[in-house]
């Protein structure tokens, strides 16, 4: 943590700008096909089924805040034991480890925030790929678009959360679903 105590605020804005452009380990987080992430190529261990889960909600809106008890409803499907609490406090705590400098999970009065770049997740570069190829084609970039279009579709390993729970899904593997299938069509034809 940076300790700015006799700084002036001209001289705390660039120590906090120093810190944010720092380098970090490339990370990729995995939610088309089966939950994974990677650090600078390297598959990382989440720790199972609830983390991957735990992943996977928070990644789904970075830098947005979900609260505890919607994680917790979800991770244990509306029947959560007794401790779910400290539960939840303790995949956190796994996967804070696990994502290393890559990304940082924090803990907050609203609940839980996964701080990424969403480039990071792949779900977001599918979206700015169908969008970037779509705004290509209709400026009459053809080539370009379809290169875009298929880099997007490129990021399918398989039905989106796959090994999860369906249930806090749903609405996003029916979206991912029918986009994909849109898109394979589109660079088809």
């Amino acid at each position: 943590i940076l300790c700015l105590e006799s700084s002036t605020p001209a001289e705390e804005s660039r120590q906090w700008e120093a810190e944010a452009t720092a380098p970090r380990p490339d990370l990729a987080i995995n939610l088309v096909g089966p939950v994974t992430a990677a650090i600078d190529g390297v598959p990382i261990g989440l720790g199972g089924m609830r983390a991957e889960t735990l992943l996977a909600l928070l990644a789904m809106r970075p830098g947005s805040p979900v609260s505890a008890d919607a994680l917790i409803d979800a991770l244990w499907s509306g029947a959560p034991p007794d401790g779910a609490e400290t539960t939840l406090r303790s995949y956190a705590s796994r996967l804070r480890s696990a994502l290393g400098e890559g990304a940082e999970i924090q803990r907050m009065s609203a609940g839980y925030r996964l701080e990424v770049p969403p480039e990071c997740v792949d779900v977001n570069r599918f979206d700015a790929g169908v969008r970037a190829g779509t705004e290509l084609h209709g400026r009459g970039h053809y080539r370009r678009a379809t290169e875009e279009l298929r880099s997007a579709l490129g990021l399918w390993r398989g039905r989106p959360f796959s090994g999860l729970p369906e249930d806090p899904f749903l609405a996003e593997v029916a979206r991912l679903e029918e986009a994909g299938r849109e898109l394979e069509q589109r660079v088809a034809a």
